[in-house]
C-alpha cells in the first residue's frame, strides 16, 4: 500500500515531481501557443485589415468585444465564416492536445526520473483513448450538476440574493465533487496504467469519500491557485491604454506570462493529485547514456 501523504506534504511532493520533470514546462507552454497561433492567426489577419485604421482596434486588442464583432459582422460577411470556424475547431482541436499532453504529463510526473521524449509520448498515446473516455464519463456528474444549479436558481428566482445563492450551493458542491473526482481519476489511471475510466472515476469519487477534506481541500486549493495568474490579465487594458508599440508589446508579454503560469501551476496541481495517490515521489534516477532528454 502507498503512503498516504496529509495535504500539506501532497503539496510538496507536488513540487519536487515538478521540479524533476521542469524540462516539460517550455516544450508544454510551445504547444500551448502553438494551437493558439494556428488557429487564430488567420481571424487575426482578417479583422486587423478591416480595423487597422479603426479607434475600435485597441478595444480589440483588449478583449474581444461582443459589440465591435457584431459591427464587424454586419460589414463584412466573410469574418463570419472565419469566426464560425474558429468556434468550431478550436475546441475540438484543444480537446485532442490537452487529453494527449495531459497523458504524456501525468506519465512524466509519475516517473522517479527525468522525462525522456520517447517515454512521454509512448504515455501520450497510451492514456489518450483512457483519458477521453474519463472525460466522457464525467460528463454525467457534470449533467448532474448542471441540473441541480439550474434547478436552484428555478426556485430561487426573483427572491433575495442571499436566497438565490444559498440555492446554487447544492450544485457548486455537487459541480466541485466531480471535478476533484476527475483530476483524482485520472491520477489514479496512470498510476495503475489502468486502460478502465469509468473504474478510474469511480476510484477518484472513492479517495473524495474516503479523506473527504484532505481530498477536497487540497483539490480546491489547487484549483484556486491555478486561476490566481488570471488576475493579471486585468493589467492588460491599462498596458493598451499606455499606446503605442510599447503598450501592445507589454500585453502581448503579460498573456504568455500567465499562460506559462497556468502550465506550470497545472503540472504542479496534477504532481500534487499523484502524490496524494501514490505516497511521495520516489529520488530521481539518472537518465540512462545516449537517451533522448528535455
Amino acid at each position: 500500500m502507498p503512503e498516504r501523504l496529509s495535504v500539506s506534504d501532497s503539496l510538496a511532493d507536488g513540487a519536487r515531481r515538478l521540479r524533476t520533470a521542469a524540462r516539460m514546462l517550455f516544450p508544454l507552454y510551445l504547444a500551448n501557443l502553438g494551437v493558439a497561433l494556428f488557429a487564430l492567426l488567420p481571424l487575426h489577419v482578417s479583422l486587423y485589415r478591416v480595423t487597422s485604421t479603426r479607434p475600435a482596434a485597441g478595444r480589440l486588442l483588449a478583449s474581444w468585444d461582443l459589440e465591435i464583432l457584431a459591427e464587424l459582422v454586419m460589414d463584412h460577411p466573410t469574418l463570419l465564416a472565419q469566426l464560425q470556424a474558429v468556434f468550431l475547431f478550436v475546441p475540438m482541436a484543444y480537446l485532442i492536445l490537452s487529453q494527449a499532453l495531459l497523458g504524456g504529463a501525468l506519465g512524466a510526473l509519475a516517473r522517479p526520473r527525468r522525462p525522456r521524449a520517447r517515454d512521454f509520448g509512448a504515455d501520450a498515446l497510451g492514456h489518450f483513448f483512457p483519458l477521453l473516455g474519463l472525460l466522457a464519463w464525467y460528463l454525467v456528474p457534470l449533467a448532474l450538476a448542471g441540473a441541480a444549479l439550474y434547478l436552484g436558481y428555478s426556485v430561487a428566482d426573483g427572491r433575495h440574493w442571499m436566497t438565490r445563492s444559498l440555492a446554487l450551493v447544492p450544485g457548486l458542491a455537487l459541480w466541485a465533487w466531480a471535478d476533484a473526482a476527475l483530476d483524482f481519476g485520472r491520477a489514479k489511471l496512470v498510476l495503475d496504467d489502468s486502460a478502465a475510466p469509468l473504474r478510474s472515476l469511480l476510484a477518484g469519487f472513492g479517495v473524495t469519500l474516503k479523506r473527504p477534506l484532505a481530498a477536497m481541500g487540497l483539490h480546491l486549493f489547487l484549483g484556486c491557485l491555478g486561476i490566481a495568474p488570471l488576475a493579471l490579465l486585468l493589467l492588460i487594458p491599462s498596458a493598451l491604454d499606455a499606446g503605442g508599440p510599447g503598450g501592445v508589446l507589454l500585453a502581448f508579454v503579460g498573456r504568455q506570462v500567465v499562460v506559462f503560469l497556468r502550465v506550470s501551476l497545472r503540472l504542479y496541481s496534477l504532481g500534487a493529485h499523484l502524490g496524494f495517490l501514490g505516497g511521495p515521489a520516489q529520488q530521481e534516477l539518472p537518465v540512462e547514456p545516449g537517451r533522448e532528454a528535455y
